[in-house]
């Protein structure tokens, strides 16, 4: 009696092992940030203002390879517009990517102000993280009617997140946690 009760507790626990593997093993490993895409998506007037705001006049640089996120959240009057500099594998080329550099790479956010951009994030973070920690995490809370906003960086081998709240004019950070996982 006592065998049968433990093959019936060892089966149903298999198979929940086994469903929670199917599960994971279903979310494709890039979806840690989906909603990132080209600038070559972004409205023309947002892009002009980013390579005016970031980009020496002087520089050959396609911007349209840079990477942009619209949020946008209930009851928020505009979108944000983050964008990742990146313009190329940082490993493989670190040269190609003008605003990357010892501090990072540079992340900016914008938002529509009557018929312009205005920036309102203009910061570096270190893109290279454990490939399941994205580099920026949203809330579903809003200050001053733009969302905050969580980065990680990897400080050694644990993460410290950051997190972002909109002032009215900026981003500024008010805390900083650091996360108890340790990663090798």
């Amino acid at each position: 009696m006592r065998i049968k009760s433990f093959l019936i507790k060892a089966t149903a626990g298999l198979m929940l092992v086994f469903s929670a593997i199917a599960v994971f093993a279903a979310i494709p490993e890039d979806t840690v940030e989906t909603n990132w895409q080209s600038t070559a998506d972004a409205p023309s007037e947002l892009l002009d203002q980013v390579i005016r705001d970031n980009l020496p006049a002087d520089l050959a640089t396609d911007a349209t390879q840079m990477q942009m996120w619209e949020i946008q959240l209930a009851g928020q009057p505009t979108p944000l517009y983050l964008i990742d500099s990146r313009i190329a594998d940082t490993t493989a080329d670190p040269a190609s990517n003008p605003l990357c550099g010892a501090l990072g790479c540079a992340f900016f956010g914008y938002v529509r102000a009557n018929s312009s951009y205005e920036k309102v994030l203009d910061a570096y973070f270190r893109p290279e993280l454990p490939p399941e920690v994205p580099l920026f995490e949203l809330t579903e809370t809003l200050q001053n009617d733009l969302p905050v906003l969580s980065v990680n960086q990897l400080e050694g081998n644990q993460i410290q997140q950051f997190t972002l709240i909109f002032n009215g004019e900026q981003y500024e950070t008010v805390e900083i946690q650091t996360l108890p996982h340790r990663y090798e």
